[in-house]
């Protein structure tokens, strides 16, 4: 690990008498007794000296020396004076953890929450990081943590490793991070690896394909909390996990509008868009939503299982039963109304809309001049991308539905 040079075997097989030292300014000294003593050096009045940390008979455990540390630096650190004070990597999780899965965050459902604490227990927990002061972490730290789970099972790897990094994100709103050493790891592991062409999401972008798509959604046999779901996201274009965390109180039907925490989007980065996305829906969407029944806080609870809501899985799985495997995706709505919506023009072959507003539709980072819009005008702007997708998307299905009858004899 970066910054430690002992082991706890190390330290057992150091039986002489003597002082050898671990790192950032904390040694350990052999006493004649046999017993080890760990020495932190510190300053106190302007003067550096050694103060005495702990002393243990017997053979010295991995815990211990984490202990160890945690408390060494409490007593290195100006205005920390007790070790609860020291975050350390397990203390930092268990903050973040209780953030995501309380009743004023609604991110992480039940399942996301269980699977993340798994991954968690079952691969970081027994690693020397555990017990360490975020402060004091770093990328090597990062990699030794999950070497095991890279060698034994590189798939799951990248996913333990993102929610390091969300972990030691969410430490670092109340920590002076220098940077955020899983981040830096996965830059590293990007640079050596070789770069891979990555197949664009098969999507529909011409309206007879997705007439008969949203025609096949509206009157499939699928489970109707999953039909619903298909459909709202069909005519807002929104994410398949910003539709199935949707909660009722999310919306007010009566002013036609739909606010999604901006907690709960993609750029979830406040710094980046401070104000939750908020869409204006069309008449037809709103009339949907007051037919769907309110079994839940939730607009779309499970058929099954434990979990609050559907899952976004649930949505690509509903695509391949209608056939669409390889065709489209969930995602491909997004693209769809990015291309049909800006290629939009009057008779006289100017734009219907400013690309600003299908942007903010779809919530994508907007750069320059248009980044300043007000955010009552993008709202109006959005609200009018939406009121014509729906119109056109309407039309589309009228179109398909027309041509599928068998012409009169």
């Amino acid at each position: 690990m970066a910054g430690y040079k002992l082991s706890a075997a190390i330290l057992n097989r150091k039986k002489a008498p003597g002082k050898v030292t671990d790192g950032l300014a904390l040694s350990f000294i052999r006493n004649k007794d046999g017993s080890l003593t760990g020495w932190q050096r510190v300053t106190r009045d302007g003067k550096t000296t050694d103060a005495k940390v702990a002393t243990i008979v017997g053979e010295v455990t991995q815990d211990w020396l984490q202990a160890i540390r945690a408390q060494a630096y409490a007593m290195k650190s100006p205005g920390v004076v007790k070790v609860a004070d020291v975050v350390t990597f397990e203390r930092a999780w268990e903050d973040f953890y209780r953030a995501v899965t309380s009743a004023a965050n609604s991110k992480w459902a039940p399942k996301t929450a269980g699977q993340a604490e798994a991954r968690m227990l079952n691969h970081i927990a027994g690693t020397g990081m555990w017990s360490m002061p975020v402060l004091d972490i770093r990328s090597a730290d990062v990699e030794a943590a999950l070497a095991s789970v890279r060698a034994t099972r590189p798939k799951l790897a990248p996913k333990v490793l993102q929610l390091v990094g969300q972990v030691l994100s969410y430490a670092a709103h109340d920590l002076k991070l220098e940077a955020n050493a899983a981040k830096v790891f996965r830059e590293k592991i990007k640079a050596s690896e070789k770069p891979v062409k990555m197949d664009k999401l098969p999507a529909i972008t011409e309206w007879p394909g997705l007439g008969e798509l949203l025609h096949k959604i509206d009157t499939s046999t699928l489970y109707p909390t999953t039909r619903w779901a298909l459909l709202l996201q069909a005519y807002t274009a929104q994410r398949s996990g910003e539709v199935a965390y949707a909660r009722w109180c999310d919306f007010d039907l009566e002013a036609g509008v739909w606010t999604i925490p901006r907690a709960r989007m993609k750029t979830s980065d406040t710094d980046i868009k401070p104000d939750d996305h908020l869409l204006i829906l069309p008449p037809s969407v709103v009339t949907m939503l007051r037919k769907m029944p309110k079994s839940s806080d939730w607009l779309f609870p499970p058929r099954h299982g434990e979990a609050d809501c559907i899952t976004v899985e649930a949505f690509s799985q509903a695509f391949q039963r209608l056939g669409f495997r390889g065709v489209a995706t969930p995602h491909g709505w997004r693209s769809a109304i990015k291309t049909l919506a800006n290629d939009a023009a009057d008779e006289d072959g100017r734009p219907l809309f400013a690309e600003r507003w299908v942007e903010d539709v779809l919530d994508h980072v907007v750069t320059g001049v248009e980044a300043h819009y007000t955010r009552s005008k993008a709202a109006l702007g959005m609200g009018k991308v939406l009121a014509w997708w729906a119109q056109q998307l309407d039309q589309a299905v009228i179109t398909h539905c027309q041509q599928q009858r068998p012409a009169a004899g």
